[in-house]
């Protein structure tokens, strides 16, 4: 599998039209949304029990499970295993052990090496990254 670096090159390459597809948001652009599923898919689909630097206001190392990549998007249950940083307002983060992250096609970017959801600003970064 190629490197998400290189897999955000080589799509750079076959959609000339846009100026990095994978990174590109772009949420009324359905044929976008078919390039970033192509791409992504197999990608997400092998995170299963990946471990993760996540971020969202709190930084923390995970676990993914329960992963599932369909034609709408991905979710994915997040389990922490150690909280790197916890600014004062996220109390809920604190004690919480696991929760669900989730994005649909249009909104996911690949963005260097880590993948990121806008609106909602959370990104992670798989251990080989």
């Amino acid at each position: 599998m190629l490197s998400l670096p290189a897999l955000s090159q080589k799509y750079k390459n076959l959609y000339p039209e846009y100026i990095d597809p994978l990174a590109k948001f772009s949420p009324g652009d359905p044929k976008l949304a078919a390039i970033k599923r192509e791409a992504l898919s197999p990608y997400l689909s092998s995170l299963e029990e990946q471990k993760t630097l996540y971020n969202d206001h709190i930084l923390v190392s995970a676990f993914l499970f329960d992963v599932e990549v369909n034609e709408n998007g991905f979710i994915a249950e997040l389990w922490k295993i150690k909280t790197h940083h916890l600014p004062h307002y996220p109390y809920p983060f604190k004690e919480r052990k696991t929760w669900t992250i989730q994005s649909d096609w249009q909104h996911l970017r690949l963005l260097g090496n880590r993948l990121n959801c806008l609106p909602y600003g959370w990104c992670f970064w798989t251990e080989e990254n």
